[in-house]
Parts: C-alpha cells; structure tokens; sequence
C-alpha cells in the first residue's frame, strides 16, 4: 500500500481568496467542481419568490452559514459559542440543536477545517469535520448544509472530499451531512442528518463532475 500524497505532494490554500495549490499548481476546491451541477429547484424557488427577496433570503442564509461553520468548529473543540453573540435568537437555537447532536452521537473528532487534496485528480477542498460515531466502525466526514434543501451537487461534493480524505490521508470515511436550513423570518428551527450510502455511484459521479469543469474552462470550439 502506497503511502498517503500527503507525504508527497504539497498543499497549499490561500484563505483570502480561497485558491488552492497542489504541488505548486492552481487545483479548483471541491466546491468550485460540484457547482458545475445545476439546482433547478432554486430556479424555480427564485421565479416564485422574486429577484429582490431571493437575494435578500440569499445574504441572510450566507450570514447564517458563515456562522454556522464557525460556531460547528467551535462546537467540535469544545468551545463556546461566541460566533452567535448579537445573533437572532433563533440562530442560536438552531446550533444548540448541533451542540445537542454532537454529544449524543460523537466520541472522537479526528480533524476540524481540514484542507485534503487528490493529487491523481488535482482538486482539493476543506472538510468540515471527520468524526467517529458511536454506532460506526468506521469515521465520517461531516459536511455542514445551511441552504434550504440538500442537492445532488452537495452528495457529490461529499464524495469528492471522501476521494480527497482516502487518498490525502489514507483514512477511509463514510459520509454524512448535517442540514440545518437557517431560520430566516417564520422558517422553523431544524436539523437532520443525511446518510450517503452510494459511496461508488457518487464517486464516480463526482470525477465525471470533474472532467466537466476543466471542459468548462477551455474554447467552445
């Protein structure tokens, strides 16, 4: 068995402009590749809410997301959670449900915000968290949702970190997300967990999803 590319291929992210390096060499994140995919569920939510409150929900649920990944972080190492001080009360509420989720299910955390990388396929991406449940014999990458529903472009970019995850580190993970749609206005406080069971389909899936963004960047013709 090979050992992981982490012992041989450099990774390298800016945070500021949220670029990734491997081995020197412009890589496209996990996410870049998985929104090549298209959501028709929010184009259609979008023609019938309207433009101005679409983007105002938008700007809300982004606000709600950033300190949604801040506070899941802070959650997982045992901290408190500062990142929803001066926030609505039911935002609180929402990541009080995950602190709930985390005690209940969670034994270890085996990493927090970790930058992986396919060097074979030259993307890399940040994962949320890796985990050991008490019910799993295996870890779990964890990857948090705050958008209305959950889509095929995030399945799928879930597999692109369990690719990243197994060949980066070695370790091999299942995948789960964790969907906690932010409370805008009336929206109720809630949160499930997805289970991804098609690792093979969603993987191979995934690398297609890749070979379609470098499509993307080169001539129509």
């Amino acid at each position: 068995m090979s050992s992981p590319a982490r012992d041989r291929h450099e990774l390298a992210f800016e945070a500021e402009a949220h670029a990734f390096t491997i081995d020197g060499r412009p890589a496209p994140s996990v996410t870049a590749v998985a929104h090549v995919l298209d959501a028709p569920e929010l184009d259609d939510w979008r023609a019938r809410v309207g433009d101005l409150e679409a983007e105002r929900r938008r700007n809300a649920a982004a606000d709600f997301g950033k300190r949604l990944h801040a506070a899941a972080a802070t959650l997982a190492r045992g901290g408190r959670l500062l990142e929803f001080d001066g926030a609505p009360a039911r935002w609180r509420e929402s990541v009080e449900r995950l602190r709930d989720w985390y005690a209940e299910h969670v034994v270890d955390v085996l990493a927090i915000e970790e930058p992986v990388a396919s060097a074979r396929w030259h993307y890399a991406g940040i994962v949320d968290a890796v985990v050991q449940l008490r019910d799993r014999r295996r870890p779990d990458i964890i990857d948090y949702k705050s958008s209305a529903g959950v889509y095929l472009s995030h399945v799928l970019q879930v597999a692109g970190y369990q690719l990243a995850e197994e060949e980066w580190n070695g370790r091999k993970c299942g995948r789960l997300i964790l969907h906690l749609p932010a409370p805008i206005d009336t929206a109720p406080v809630t949160m499930k967990a997805y289970r991804l069971s098609r690792d093979a389909s969603d993987r191979a899936a995934f690398l297609c999803t890749r070979s379609l963004y470098n499509r993307t960047k080169e001539p129509i013709t």
